[in-house]
């Protein structure tokens, strides 16, 4: 890329800095002052992209995870609504099986095991998977001791 000359006005202790990093380098007073200048443009023209970018993408993102949360918002509306349909259900079912009393009392039992498990989510899972397992060695402890059908 072609050069032009310019002269550039500075003050003594900068004059002398300016030396002192020529001289070290074995540079020119002008070599090391457009080196400088130069390294010190770039730097800005990359901040000033960065200024450019940064409002962009920020805002990109932001909108993406306002989706996200709109699209989780929806699916925990959903299991609320699925949930509540089905403990109507079986509520209602179980008034008109067993009675109001005993309905209540099997749904207040219900609602604090639900509660346990809410408040200590790791052992409830470990309970689940344990009973799991348990019951699949179950099935198939049943099922080598039971006869195949001989149709």
């Amino acid at each position: 890329m072609p050069k032009v000359k310019t002269t550039v006005w500075l003050e003594d202790k900068y004059v002398a800095i300016v030396d002192d990093l020529a001289q070290t380098n074995g540079l020119s007073r002008s070599a090391v002052i457009a080196d400088y200048l130069e390294r010190s443009l770039r730097d800005k023209g990359e901040q000033a992209g960065l200024d450019l970018i940064v409002p962009v993408l920020r805002e990109d993102i932001r909108k993406q995870f306002s989706s996200l949360g709109d699209r989780i918002t929806g699916l925990l509306y959903r299991t609320a609504l699925e949930s509540a349909t089905g403990h109507s259900l079986i509520y209602n079912e179980s008034v008109h099986r067993l009675g109001e009393t005993h309905a209540k009392t099997l749904h207040h039992q219900a609602h604090q095991a639900a509660l346990g498990r809410i408040k200590h989510p790791i052992e409830a899972l470990e309970k689940v998977k344990g009973e799991s397992n348990g019951s699949r060695q179950s099935e198939l402890s049943q099922s080598d001791t039971t006869e195949p059908n001989q149709d």
